[in-house]
């Protein structure tokens, strides 16, 4: 077999690879971007609402889990209240303490 002929397969399996990861991230960034308009697109009473119970929950619900559904539950209202404009310094930091560090 040719020398050119071998590398051909792995060739193509990084560029599937590739393609595949680049993928993901794209369905990724659609629904970050159609979470972040749903967000904007709440009317001002129901977005205040919603803001200030997310924060309350991690300030106090989310500050003592342990365990690995309730620190996704908390992980998940971290990512939403970032998307909501109010979101400021202090309330970043907060959602930050829920966030994984990155490995």
């Amino acid at each position: 077999m040719h020398a050119n002929t071998r590398k051909m397969p792995k060739a193509i399996g990084g560029l599937a690879a590739l393609v595949g990861v680049l993928a993901l991230f794209g369905v990724a960034r659609f629904y970050q971007a159609d979470a972040d308009r749903e967000v904007r697109e709440l009317p001002e009473p129901e977005s205040r609402a919603l803001y200030e119970r997310t924060l309350e929950t991690l300030r106090t619900s989310c500050m003592h889990v342990t365990g690995p559904n309730l620190s996704e539950y908390c992980r998940q209202q971290a990512d939403i209240i970032r998307r909501f404009p109010q979101c400021d310094r202090a309330c970043r930091e907060t959602a930050d303490q829920f966030v994984q560090p990155a490995r």
